[in-house]
């Protein structure tokens, strides 16, 4: 299925414009609590690079991409080293994620 099918199915507003809130926030399948669900830096930053690419899929997007990209890669690169997996750098990049997302769905 492509990105721009997948987006039909996403929650619609009464006016019939995607519910950005529920495709982000909902409990349970959500965006961000879905992402949150990551047991490590490295996978939740390879969940929020789909995300990106499942949210901006239209031909145009490129530079958008590579835009978020390269946020994204900013919010990481300081982390790995000989802890990196640790609960509290987990917990940490997770609340970087959660912020993130949150500036894209605005």
């Amino acid at each position: 299925m492509t990105a721009t099918k997948a987006k039909d199915t996403w929650p619609r507003t009464n006016k019939g414009s995607v519910d950005w809130e529920v495709v982000f926030e909902a409990a349970e399948q959500g965006l961000i609590p879905l992402i949150e669900t990551a047991d490590a830096p490295t996978k939740l930053q390879r969940c929020a690079l789909v995300v990106i690419e499942q949210l901006f899929s239209r031909d145009g997007d490129g530079e958008a991409i590579s835009n978020l990209q390269k946020s994204l890669e900013g919010l990481f690169s300081h982390a790995y080293g000989a802890d990196a997996d640790n609960d509290a750098t987990l917990l940490h990049h997770k609340t970087l994620i959660t912020t993130f997302l949150r500036e894209i769905k605005t």
